[in-house]
């Protein structure tokens, strides 16, 4: 919101209800945050929130609660017309973070069901001025083109292509844990993420329904060279069936060398753990297919998956 001018305040600390103030021009506006995991509950919980605000809205002014759900318009208008409360839900929150790439992208990687299918849409209580959109000189792809490769600039590296993930797949992903150490500190993979509910796509079903994930570790590897078969044996430690861990992306920057790829094979052949591999043309190439919407990015994956398994020798 700053980024649309203006100022936020906290509100004090103990007030569970309310969460910040807006302050624009001659706007003030109180805000109240909400998740819920169910759909089921939301018609309630709203009601009892919105009643419970309303009661102080002689000394809060104008109230908003954001919902990052989809809320029914029937719900809304109650909140509005009983309550004197402006519901803003998932619709309204997207149509707002339109113009800030990288928001828009964290929130949609937080978010525990896909948003594939839902249609931004303008907020009925609209506070602020119009802005210009961000410059492409802050592009994700000038991001990525601009770090060497090495290990100097390898935590960047790592950085930017958990940014570009989280806006090529977001819809399909959540979590997004980055691991320091893993328990007894032998291994460290970078990042695992999980496939969220609702996430109807036939790449993430296939690994979900044949090769029983719920999860999919990613490594990130800033080399100058193809990466060999000592990273696919270091990455394949971390995958367990039992954990519903069973997949692993590695990201590089020019992709994996025949023996590489060879030990990719090996290991489906011998243990069914998959393991695939992108390179910076690779995640370039997925920014394009974001950027101009004409097929969903995880159909990359899964013609990659497909190539695999289709040449995958006895």
């Amino acid at each position: 919101m700053q980024q649309k001018g203006g100022e936020i305040k906290r509100t004090a600390e103990n007030d569970i209800e309310l969460d910040f103030v807006y302050v624009y021009r001659d706007s003030t506006v109180y805000f109240a945050l909400k998740f819920y995991s169910s759909d089921f509950t939301i018609k309630q919980n709203l009601y009892k929130t919105c009643k419970r605000l309303s009661e102080r809205r002689e000394n809060a002014g104008c109230i908003v609660v954001a919902v990052a759900n989809i809320v029914p318009a029937e719900v809304k208008e109650v909140c509005k017309s009983k309550y004197a409360i402006h519901i803003w839900d998932v619709k309204n929150l997207l149509w707002l973070f339109e113009d800030f790439i990288k928001i828009k992208n964290e929130f949609i990687a937080f978010l525990n069901y896909s948003t594939e299918i839902v249609e931004p849409e303008k907020p009925e209580l609209y506070i602020f001025d119009e802005i210009e959109k961000e410059s492409e000189d802050s592009s994700l792809k000038e991001k990525l083109l601009q770090i060497k490769a090495g290990t100097e600039q390898w935590r960047q590296y790592e950085e930017i292509c958990i940014e570009i993930l989280k806006y090529i797949l977001g819809d399909y992903l959540t979590l997004w844990y980055e691991q320091e150490n893993t328990v007894n500190g032998m291994y460290r993979f970078d990042l695992c993420c999980k496939i969220k509910d609702g996430a109807n796509q036939d790449f993430f079903n296939t690994i979900q329904q044949y090769f029983n994930t719920k999860y999919i570790i990613f490594e990130f590897k800033n080399c100058s060279e193809k990466i060999t078969q000592k990273e696919i044996y270091t990455t394949e430690k971390y995958l367990y069936e039992k954990a519903l861990r069973r997949v692993a992306i590695i990201v590089s920057r020019k992709g994996a060398d025949e023996n590489a790829l060879a030990a990719i094979r090996g290991s489906l052949r011998e243990t069914g753990k998959l393991i695939l591999c992108l390179s910076d043309k690779d995640i370039l190439e997925l920014i394009d297919m974001k950027q101009q919407n004409e097929q969903p990015t995880g159909a990359f994956l899964g013609a990659m998956l497909d190539d695999l398994l289709i040449h995958l020798e006895k």
